[in-house]
């Protein structure tokens, strides 16, 4: 690497090590105070075979785009962004063969620039190390602040003991069997389905067919629970994210409702 990279450094980095006497090494510093949301460039560049998806989503936009030209206005407007994804294309024969022929030539022009290269790392080595390391080190959880004051660090066992702390306060949750907690699930499918049954009507065609969608290709109905710790007061708060759970559908439809 040139001395430039060397001589210049970040600088406002936050990172905070909780653990017991601070075992975390100096330098860790400099990888995680650079924030969770940094993104270390991959190994090698894109290459033409990894862009075959991109490719074939390109060429059914350009389909649509042609097979449909022309009739913008004769089109039924949409009144709910609430909408399942498509999957239909125009059949190969009602697109001008010209338009195939371009879209070749456009792809065999840009696959020429797509080498798989090797790319230059935007980490330092010994922050590559450090990375290596924590990966490998399943005692040691790197979790967030609250206040957006970067990333820390603390043993596994006291994060599991604090986030039970506040798990176990009966004034707010219900500890469930698993076979509880599945009925719970199985239950509350069985409400929102008959909900959107008996509203279909008022809630309309594509928004209900959203919806039911979204309701039945969940396979993750449960929220995720993590704990964002305040350095300067030295307490937490736990967080639950319900971004994949059952009823995260419903509080969309209801938000684009409002």
């Amino acid at each position: 690497m040139p001395w430039s990279s060397y001589s210049s450094r970040a600088t406002n980095l936050q990172f905070h090590d909780l653990t017991i006497g601070q075992t975390m090494p100096p330098a860790t510093s400099s990888l995680l105070g650079l924030n969770l949301k940094f993104i270390p460039k991959p190994p090698f560049t894109t290459s033409a075979r990894e862009m075959e998806d991109s490719y074939n989503r390109f060429e059914r936009s350009m389909h649509l785009a042609t097979y449909f030209a022309g009739c913008g206005e004769e089109m039924e407007e949409k009144d709910t962004k609430l909408l399942v994804p498509s999957i239909w294309r125009p059949s190969c024969a009602d697109i001008p063969h010209w338009v195939d022929t371009r879209i070749t030539r456009f792809f065999k022009r840009l696959s020429s620039r797509f080498k798989k290269r090797k790319v230059r790392s935007n980490l330092h080595p010994f922050q590559r190390r450090i990375l290596r390391d924590l990966r490998a080190n399943q005692s040691i959880v790197i979790a967030n602040t609250d206040k957006g004051l970067g990333p820390c660090a603390i043993e596994l066992s006291r994060y599991i003991r604090d986030a039970l702390i506040h798990l176990q306060d009966k004034s707010i949750y219900k500890i469930m069997s698993e076979e509880e907690a599945l009925a719970s699930i199985k239950q509350l499918r069985i409400d929102i389905q008959e909900w959107l049954d008996e509203f279909e009507p008022v809630i309309g065609k594509e928004e209900h067919l959203y919806l039911s969608t979204h309701l039945d290709e969940n396979e993750d109905p449960f929220g995720y629970f993590y704990l964002l710790y305040k350095i300067h007061k030295e307490i937490y708060r736990g967080i639950l994210d319900r971004v994949k759970a059952c009823p995260r559908w419903q509080v969309q439809f209801t938000w684009c409702r409002l």
